[in-house]
């Protein structure tokens, strides 16, 4: 039933046209999951043009989809529609991998932050409130730096203000599509141990995209992979159930796959000394 899944995604298939030399490219292939409410929801996949990336931005009406169902607290979504693609948006945040890339530079943090308030359910009278608690909510970004521009940020700061920029406006699902993984070590051991608060603090469900299946098993409770555009696993975090039972994990040397031995997340301590 769809009614089960705060976000329920039914057979989804996305194709893109070749330029040049004509046809189709098909980068979701058939995809089907389901994010229970409060879940953690990891998507890995090793290879780039696995698809995790355009599966976000079908889920978020950035792609359309090809043909298959999204549905958002048991309502289909019609892409079609520029009413029910604002609803996803309304309800669904996104961080994306490059803070550099996603973040304006010609506009300071204060700005950055506000954009994400436009077409929400928050009264402008609340906005400078709003933007001044989701900027200590996330830590890192004081008020003296609301002024500033990106270019003055660390890359810490900056992936803090997207996900502010991202939560400003109260969501019920944050898509994460690799968030940690242009930072160092001790700066991604921060923003994970901070997006685990947040979850919990506020209560939302997380999709977290990534290619790292450490990062997948510190941060997430039920897991899927993708390989080439189709999911070839998915189950929980420490054992995920095989469809196919590929000779390897997407990704992984085949003396490592996840899927069926214990792996231990190389930087756990690092990421235990920021809780």
């Amino acid at each position: 039933m769809p009614g089960e899944y705060i976000l329920d995604v039914r057979d989804l298939v996305v194709r893109f046209r070749v330029k040049g030399r004509g046809g189709f490219t098909e980068a979701l292939k058939g995809v089907s999951l389901g994010v229970r409410r409060g879940d953690s929801y990891g998507i890995v996949g090793g290879e780039t043009g696995s698809g995790k990336s355009t599966l976000a931005k079908t889920i978020l009406g950035i792609n359309r989809p090809t043909s298959g169902s999204i549905y958002l607290e048991g309502r289909e979504i019609d892409y079609s529609s520029s009413k029910d693609v604002s609803l996803a948006r309304r309800n669904i945040g996104i961080v994306f991998q490059d803070p550099v890339g996603s973040l304006n530079p010609r506009e300071p943090v204060y700005r950055i932050i506000r954009a994400g308030l436009i077409n929400s359910d928050v009264p402008k009278d609340r906005y400078e409130e709003r933007i001044v608690e989701i900027s200590r909510q996330v830590g890192g970004i004081p008020q003296g730096k609301l002024w500033s521009y990106p270019g003055q940020l660390s890359g810490g700061e900056k992936q803090r203000v997207s996900i502010a920029r991202a939560l400003v406006a109260p969501k019920k699902i944050l898509i994460l599509d690799e968030p940690t993984s242009s930072l160092d070590v001790s700066i991604q051991a921060e923003i994970l141990n901070l997006l685990r608060d947040l979850r919990r603090s506020m209560s939302i469900t997380f999709i977290y995209i990534s290619h790292d299946i450490n990062v997948i098993r510190f941060m997430c409770n039920r897991v899927s992979v993708l390989y080439y555009g189709k999911v070839v696993e998915c189950g929980g975090r420490r054992r995920p159930c095989s469809r196919h039972r590929p000779t390897r994990t997407p990704g992984c040397s085949p003396g490592a796959c996840w899927a069926y031995r214990g792996l231990r997340y190389r930087h756990q301590t690092a990421l235990q000394a920021g809780m």
